[in-house]
């Protein structure tokens, strides 16, 4: 059995599922604590989470697949800050606290399951953010009314720029990071990680490699990967050709 605070596991969740836009998920207790590697279904967002052992007050190693994070998300909601116990048997996994409960039927594979665990990504640099900043770009947005947003990284200033060059928003701060960094995203991808972000976060902007956001506390660590508009653009102009090779075949 396990036992942890509802409302613990349920931030937890939030953050890997990437704000409920993640529709199933694979929870493995290990001996490190719950870890979660996971993708949206566009494959544009990867994320990388372990709420750290520490925060069970009892604990057994056990994985399995949920159907619907939506469902458990709802229901962890209900709890509250209740202590609540996880207990598996069988192809069902039932969540109670001292109020009742409720069981969930599990799945037998995760399609957005990333195997393999973090990307071995390495990159020369890290920009302390402040999730405000994002708050604020994402407002601005809406007076250009822009579906993109640049980071851009230059003379030791962090820029996020919405529109072009005639009808355009952005937000500055200063960065402690001088070498010139820019990459551009769906915006929508932006709003989707904006709640569940911290109030202060890493960023690594990548070009050709997905940009990383690294958040770290005493009780968990969660990564992102956000991979570039023009990358997506990329994957989606091969998917045709790869189809189209495989009926020729």
């Amino acid at each position: 059995m396990i036992k942890i605070k509802a409302n613990v596991l349920r931030e937890f969740l939030l953050k890997t599922t990437a704000n409920g836009t993640i529709t199933d998920g694979k929870l493995q207790f290990t001996e490190k604590g719950l870890e979660m590697y996971h993708k949206d279904e566009p494959g544009v967002i990867c994320v990388c989470g372990v709420l750290n052992k520490a925060n069970f007050p009892e604990y057994e190693t056990m994985s399995f697949n949920v159907k619907s994070t939506d469902q458990i998300l709802k229901g962890l909601k209900t709890m509250k800050d209740n202590m609540i116990n996880i207990v598996k048997k069988d192809n069902i996994v039932k969540i109670l606290d001292e109020n009742g409960g409720f069981d969930l039927s599990l799945a037998e594979n995760v399609q957005l399951f990333r195997e393999g665990g973090v990307p071995g990504l390495e990159y020369d640099h890290s920009i302390l953010v402040k999730k405000s900043m994002v708050e604020d770009i994402i407002e601005k947005s809406k007076i250009v009314s822009s579906d993109e947003m640049r980071i851009l990284n230059k003379d030791k200033k962090l820029r996020f720029i919405v529109g072009n060059e005639s009808d355009s928003a952005h937000s500055e701060a200063m960065s402690s990071v001088d070498k010139e960094y820019g990459s551009e995203f769906e915006i929508t991808f932006i709003n989707t990680l904006s709640p569940v972000l911290d109030p202060i976060f890493n960023l690594s902007i990548g070009a050709e490699l997905p940009s990383k956001i690294e958040e770290k506390t005493d009780k968990y660590t969660v990564v992102y990967f956000l991979t570039p508009k023009t990358k997506v653009e990329e994957q989606n102009n091969e998917a045709p050709k790869q189809q189209e090779e495989k009926e020729e075949e």
